[in-house]
């Protein structure tokens, strides 16, 4: 077995009950449980804070890339995650030097089915 289907085993094995999806090319990024919230981190060279949109919905959270522009160095894409116990008020992104962390809190009461644009700082 070689390391990419290791990874993608592991994974698969979810103890948080975080539900993936992905579209356009499949890049694994993993949302990182850390306690108290959740945070993931994308590399995203060449990237302007314009065709990156950062969205939540209920219990999903959804990142974005759609280059207005050729970029040799990052290919559109979209992902989502479906997370039970996210507080939607509680969402924060950063770019910074060609990565864009996005942090969720952890919020466990249910949440509205309202979609709320997450300002990239």
């Amino acid at each position: 077995m070689n390391l990419y289907n290791a990874l993608r085993m592991y994974n698969a094995y979810d103890p948080f009950n975080v539900q993936y999806s992905t579209t356009e090319n499949d890049r694994s990024f993993l949302l990182v449980n850390e306690g108290t919230h959740y945070s993931t981190t994308i590399p995203l060279p060449g990237a302007l804070r314009e065709d990156i949109d950062v969205s939540v919905s209920g219990n999903s959270l959804r990142v974005q890339y759609k280059p207005e522009k050729e970029n040799p160095y990052a290919a559109p894409f979209s992902r989502t995650w479906r997370i039970k116990d996210m507080d939607i008020e509680q969402v924060s992104s950063k770019y910074e030097n060609g990565l864009l962390t996005v942090t969720v809190n952890k919020r466990y009461a249910p949440t509205d089915s309202s979609v709320r644009k997450i300002q990239i700082d």
